[in-house]
């Protein structure tokens, strides 16, 4: 038979452990934005013909748009949360792989030249 200590500890044990996911979830969505805005300002610096500004912009949006729904919907459940984080991982991957396939080419074009 529990006792009335033991249901209490495990009332703050559980209340405890919503208190470390909702803080992880907002430092989590934090981050993700930090990290879009953080590649948004990369592409604006870089030159204005580069060809890899406009990926570089998508990801940095792509990022931005991640972190502001985790932001300003953290109830939304963690089924969403994880199909948002999902397909952004997606997206971002499909433009990493893209880019280092340009800086692929564009070493075979430096190595022609020297």
């Amino acid at each position: 038979m529990i006792d009335e200590n033991e249901r209490k500890r495990e009332r703050a044990q559980a209340a405890a452990a919503g208190v470390r996911a909702g803080v992880s979830s907002k430092l989590g969505s934090i981050w993700w934005l930090i990290a879009g805005i953080g590649q948004i300002f990369t592409a604006r610096r870089m030159p204005a013909d580069d060809p890899d500004r406009g990926a570089v912009t998508t990801i940095g949006i792509a990022a931005a748009i991640v972190g502001l729904v985790l932001v300003f919907w953290p109830s939304s459940g963690i089924v969403v949360i994880s199909w948002v984080i999902g397909i952004a991982g997606i997206l971002i991957g499909a433009l990493l792989i893209y880019l280092g396939s340009r800086f692929k080419r564009l070493k075979a074009r430096v190595g022609m030249l020297t």
